[in-house]
Formats: structure tokens, C-alpha cells, sequence
């Protein structure tokens, strides 16, 4: 589908990469938080950050992944 996000200082509202659905200004994934639970890579991510290595609680917030 090839979302593009926007945001920055056009005033464009930022969208999900996958799905296209608006996604927070202040956020710093490129994903909605509904697709960032049901992307299928091996990926993980919350609070803005990616885990790649097999974590299972955010480093952040403690929640686990």
C-alpha cells in the first residue's frame, strides 16, 4: 500500500505503515499500536523502542512484550 508517514512541520497527520490509520503526533513508531501487537515479525516493540533479541518485558514500563 506504500503509507508514507507524515508529521514533522507539514502539518500532515501521521499514519500507521501498515494500516493507515492516524497514529499519534508525539509517537516514534511508524506503527499504530494495534498493528505493533499483530505484526507477524519476530520483532517487538513498546514505549517507542524495538527488541530484536528474544526480550519479553519492556525496559521501559515493565509491561511484558
Amino acid at each position: 500500500m506504500g503509507l508514507l508517514r507524515g508529521g514533522g512541520s507539514s502539518g500532515t497527520p501521521e499514519t500507521c505503515l501498515h494500516c493507515g490509520r492516524f497514529i499519534k503526533p508525539d509517537s516514534v513508531d511508524d506503527y499504530c499500536e494495534t498493528c505493533l501487537e499483530e505484526l507477524p515479525s519476530g520483532d517487538k516493540y513498546c514505549c517507542g523502542l524495538i527488541y530484536e533479541d528474544g526480550e519479553d518485558t519492556c525496559a521501559s514500563c515493565g509491561e511484558p512484550l
